[in-house]
């Protein structure tokens, strides 16, 4: 399983915004009754990335509770899992394993509601167990439509529930300030805070259908890859295109017999 605080510490990400959500997860998770948190709100609006700042506090110590200083957060991808069912016995075997490291360990599992599938089952009956005794620390992640239809209502009742709306446009500027460092790393190009204000302006006006700061950090991230494409193009056709010489070039036949002609009458001037 993959160790979120680790690859946090190895490739630094730039977030911001968001600071009230963090805090009530925090909050949460040192909480003694309740082992687990599910983070619910609509595709797009930033759930990953919530836990991802959660796991960046973690790795640089920063603001973090006692009760989770130094704590791993184990990346439970559940999704991925379900369309690749032979990895199941893996997953359960490292799960059992890490229920014997002392400390609570912390996992996050997104599209939590596919803990209720059939193919699941081995390792929803390793995490259960966990959870009822308070062994583990689970936070999950999901959409309001999937959650209601979980109809395991005592697997429900371990997570406490906390619902991520989707951000205004200004709170995803604030957000998509820092995030944008990265984008700019990755495509070796500057990008101002007109550039972030227009693609906010075009996402909301041309993606409806999608949430922020979703759908504004994919208008960017396809905007900076355009540019980059049709620079490196243009580098290329200059570099290959052959040199045309002037189509206004006159014969050297008809040159010479013009300088011929004009000696003559030099002559004759002359004489």
């Amino acid at each position: 399983l993959r160790n979120l605080v680790d690859a946090c510490r190895r490739s630094p990400r730039d977030y911001a915004g968001r600071e009230d959500v963090l805090l009530a997860l925090k909050t949460n998770l040192v909480r003694e009754t309740k082992p687990g948190v599910v983070l619910i709100g609509k595709e797009g609006v930033g759930k990953t990335v919530i836990v991802e700042m959660l796991a960046r506090d973690v790795a640089f110590n920063r603001n973090i509770p006692g009760d989770l200083t130094g704590k791993p957060i184990y990346d439970l991808p559940l999704g991925v899992i379900v369309e690749n069912t032979r990895c199941i016995g893996e997953m359960e075997r490292q799960l059992r394993r890490l229920l014997d490291v002392p400390g609570r360990p912390i996992f996050f599992a997104d599209e939590l509601h596919q803990i209720s599938r059939q193919e699941l089952k081995p390792l929803c009956d390793v995490l259960k167990p966990a959870l009822a005794n308070g062994q583990i620390r689970l936070i999950g992640a999901t959409t309001p439509i999937e959650w209601r239809k979980v109809e395991d209502n005592a697997f429900k009742r371990r997570f406490l529930e906390m619902t991520v709306e989707e951000p205004s446009p200004s709170e995803t500027f604030t957000m998509l300030a820092e995030r944008v460092k990265s984008l700019a790393r990755h495509h070796h190009m500057d990008i101002d805070d007109a550039l972030i204000r227009e693609a906010i302006m075009l996402a909301a006006r041309y993606i409806p259908m999608r949430q922020f700061p979703d759908k504004a950090v994919d208008v960017l991230d396809l905007a900076c890859a355009l540019q980059t494409t049709r620079a490196v193009r243009s580098s290329v056709t200059n570099a290959t295109e052959p040199k045309v010489e002037s189509t206004h070039a006159e014969p050297k036949g008809d040159k010479q017999n013009e300088n011929t002609g004009n000696a003559s009458e030099r002559n004759a001037e002359t004489r």
